[in-house]
């Protein structure tokens, strides 16, 4: 049985604008399905690829990706604000 890659989700900021990071190792494969079905961009500074939030909807992204990867989008769950009270 093949192991899907893995992508991670994380809530971030880039040039002043609230971000999501799509995390993950290079895969051509997601590569090609990120620039054919999202506006993302890569970021060299970040070395990864992003969407901005306005641009992002989490249901859209797991309907595209749910036979090419395993996604972890548990950060984009988590209240920010909270986990810092508990730091």
């Amino acid at each position: 049985m093949t192991t899907l890659p893995h992508i991670t989700l994380k809530k971030d900021t880039h040039r002043k604008q609230e971000v999501i990071r799509i995390i993950f190792a290079h895969n051509l494969q997601l590569i090609d399905t990120l620039r054919k079905n999202t506006t993302a961009k890569w970021s060299r500074t970040m070395k990864c690829w992003y969407l901005t939030t306005k641009d992002f909807n989490l249901n859209t992204f797991l309907g595209t990706f749910k036979e090419l990867a395993s996604v972890d989008y548990l950060d984009l769950k988590v209240n920010n604000h909270a986990q810092r009270t508990w730091l």
